[in-house]
């Protein structure tokens, strides 16, 4: 989003935490239109027709609460083997987020980069065996 649009979209959050502090009443939109990426965006209207379940509202605010999630902020404090995986193409968390936790992650850890992928790409094909190798490896490790 461009400085002007994310000014107006804190004050349109804003204004729709004074109205559920005031009412008790909260906003629903559509997903869809919270969608600001464009993976996200192509990935929704690419898979609406084979999945209508994802026509769904949920409420604005949520937005509100996924913006000021910080799990790197709680990660110092989790004692348990921790597999990230990135995507190197993604573009709803970049994968300096991912390095970002993975730097900020208690030992045992790994960080998996799968090169070539978007946020989505991962989800199905080639990436996602890819993702899943990993992930079987990871668990045998150590849940087994």
């Amino acid at each position: 989003m461009a400085p002007e649009e994310i000014e107006k979209f804190k004050a349109t959050i804003t204004k729709m935490q004074e109205r559920k502090e005031a009412t008790g009443k909260e906003m629903m939109v559509p997903i869809c239109k919270v969608l600001t990426d464009e993976q996200s965006i192509k990935f929704y209207n690419d898979k609406i027709s084979e999945f209508p379940a994802l026509n769904v509202k949920i409420p604005f605010l949520t937005v509100a609460h996924t913006m000021k999630h910080k799990p790197e902020n709680y990660l110092p404090e989790v004692d348990v083997p921790i597999l990230i995986v990135g995507a190197s193409n993604d573009g709803v968390n970049p994968i300096t987020e991912s390095q970002h936790l993975f730097q900020k992650a208690n030992e045992p850890k790994k960080l998996v980069v799968i090169d070539g992928a978007s946020h989505f790409d991962v989800y199905s094909g080639k990436y996602f065996d890819e993702v899943i190798t990993e992930e079987l490896q990871w668990f045998q490790k150590y849940l087994l």
